[in-house]
C-alpha cells in the first residue's frame, strides 16, 4: 500500500478519534473511555507524523 493512502486513513482515523474523544469527555461520567480513546487518536497521530517525517 501507498504511504500517502496510509497517511490519509490515518489522518481520517484521528478526525473520528478527536470527535470521539470530545463527545466521550463531555457526556460520560467515567473518564476512562475518554482517556482511551485520546491514547488512541494521539498514537494514530504519532504514527503518520513517523511516516511523514521518514519517506
Amino acid at each position: 500500500m501507498d504511504t500517502d493512502k496510509i497517511r490519509q486513513i490515518l489522518n481520517a482515523l484521528v478526525i473520528i478519534g478527536v470527535v470521539v474523544t470530545i463527545i466521550c469527555y463531555y457526556t460520560l461520567d467515567d473518564k476512562t473511555p475518554f482517556f482511551y480513546a485520546f491514547v488512541a487518536t494521539a498514537f494514530c497521530k504519532l504514527m503518520e507524523v513517523f511516516i511523514r517525517f521518514t519517506q
